[in-house]
């Protein structure tokens, strides 16, 4: 990322906790969870699902094309298998948090 938008944010501290506890269970900052979980919702949000899903002119009532609900939970799958091979290869080859050479790496001013 070349450019970085610093920012402050205010959260509910069992909010913190659980985006805490969420980013030690992945390896990464609390930094790092957090936009990895903002990527992962506005990707979400764009996703375009006619492929598998269609309605009736008129209607709201969502149907199964012809590829069907099945074939979006192996592509989901499929998907994930992929993110976390990507994952792995990449917390691989970054040094840890504690490194001064890793993105999220904040001196500590504890003395």
């Amino acid at each position: 990322m070349d450019e970085i938008y610093r920012s402050q944010f205010r959260l509910p501290y069992p909010l913190y906790e659980q985006l805490k506890a969420s980013a030690d269970a992945n390896h990464r900052s609390v930094n790092a969870e957090l936009v990895a979980r903002l990527e992962e919702s506005l990707v979400s949000d764009s996703f375009d699902d006619s492929e598998y899903f269609t309605s009736l002119p008129g209607s709201t009532t969502r149907y199964p094309t012809d590829r069907g609900a099945g074939a979006l939970e192996r592509d989901l799958r499929d998907v994930r298998q992929q993110l976390h091979a990507l994952t792995k290869l990449v917390r691989d080859r970054l040094p840890s948090v504690d490194h001064p050479e890793h993105p999220d790496f904040e001196p500590s001013t504890k003395k």
